[in-house]
């Protein structure tokens, strides 16, 4: 049942079989940063993360982070905590934020100026006609997925009934 469990040497991921950060050797071990207090010698596997990323990717990451929301935050901040040079961050972080803020006034000039000539096309009751269809197919979908949820769990509670263990899956 448990996901992560303290352990000596330090929090171990059950499933996975690994320890992350670990202060002392194991078998398999996740690096999270390049520390002296996280990256000792020892462990039979190790997978490193977040430095190597930054090293080949950091540029892309931190531009292409300006248009993937909540990205924006969290590029920068691993970009930091990764030690990515502060020359190429300030480049690809101004080159991201210049691209995106260009991108989306653009986009928005040309839906307003679209939006303008279909209303001059169609009138103000064509635009409530596409508006109402826009809003009807949200909320199809909406109770569509709302629908599969419900059988789902109408699903996941029936496996097991009357042996006392969970059955494996149907293959559905």
């Amino acid at each position: 049942g448990d996901l992560l469990r303290p352990t000596p040497a330090g929090l171990c991921c059950v499933p996975g079989d690994f320890v992350i950060d670990p202060v002392r050797p194991v078998e398999r071990a996740v690096i999270t940063h390049g520390h002296g207090d996280h990256a000792r010698p020892g462990h039979r596997a190790v997978l490193a993360t977040g430095e190597p990323f930054f090293e080949h990717h950091g540029p892309k990451a931190v531009f292409f982070g300006r248009f993937v929301l909540g990205l924006r935050v969290w590029a920068s901040w691993l970009a930091g905590a990764t030690r990515m040079r502060w020359r190429s961050f300030a480049l690809w972080n101004a080159l991201g934020g210049i691209t995106w803020a260009t991108a989306v006034g653009l986009f928005a000039y040309f839906l307003g100026h679209s939006a303008g000539s279909a209303i001059e096309a169609f009138g103000i009751y064509g635009l409530a006609a596409v508006v109402i269809a826009i809003a009807s197919v949200f909320l199809a979908h909406r109770r569509h997925r709302r629908r599969q949820r419900g059988v789902a769990s109408t699903d996941a509670g029936h496996e097991g009934a009357g042996t006392g263990e969970a059955q494996p899956p149907s293959g559905r």
